[in-house]
């Protein structure tokens, strides 16, 4: 599960999710976790009765590009909800990203 714990906005509830190395799978996050995520700056992550936080950074531009492309190529149940395919260029990829935000996890100590 992740929740956002975002200071004084509402935490939102949490959303069911497994962590596969550099891609987050999971279904659409809604937009109000999002807002959560860059306003605290920061995660929770649980599972399997552990709990663990991460400071969420926003990965823009190219950057974001091999994360959303592999995401895409590797979690078949995601596809409908992007107009650009694991195929496509980077400046297709790139138009997804306002609408498919993408976050670099740091594991809090």
């Amino acid at each position: 599960m992740i929740s956002a714990p975002a200071g004084s906005r509402k935490t939102c509830e949490p959303t069911p999710d497994s962590i596969q190395q550099d891609v987050v799978r999971s279904r659409e996050l809604p937009p109000h976790w999002v807002r959560n995520v860059r306003a605290s700056g920061e995660v929770s992550l649980t599972r399997s009765q552990h709990t663990a936080r991460y400071r969420a950074e926003e990965v823009t531009g190219t950057g974001a590009v091999p994360v959303l492309r592999t995401y895409i190529r590797k979690v078949r149940v995601t596809r409908p909800y992007f107009d650009a395919t694991g195929d496509s260029s980077d400046g297709e990829l790139l138009a997804e990203i306002p609408r498919h935000p993408v976050f670099r996890l740091t594991r809090e100590s």
